[in-house]
């Protein structure tokens, strides 16, 4: 399995900010040109370690957000 990197980490911090799979991409590879980013983010995001840990940090975020006593939301 491929590790994760850095720039992997700001495309996962990215998707759960906003969601957007291309927005995520350039803030992660700044210099992504336009013919990369139809594909590429895509490409991360079939990765089974990028996405297991988006979908982690989901779920951490939703039991967050449904824990008792929380005032955020």
């Amino acid at each position: 399995m491929k590790s994760i990197n850095l720039a992997h980490e700001t495309f996962i911090l990215e998707m759960l900010a906003h969601g957007i799979p291309q927005q995520a991409y350039l803030a992660a590879y700044p210099n992504a040109t336009p013919s990369t980013l139809r594909s590429a983010p895509y490409r991360l995001l079939a990765r089974p370690d990028i996405g297991t840990r988006l979908l982690l940090a989901i779920q951490e975020n939703q039991e967050k957000i449904q824990t008792p006593g929380n005032t955020r939301v």
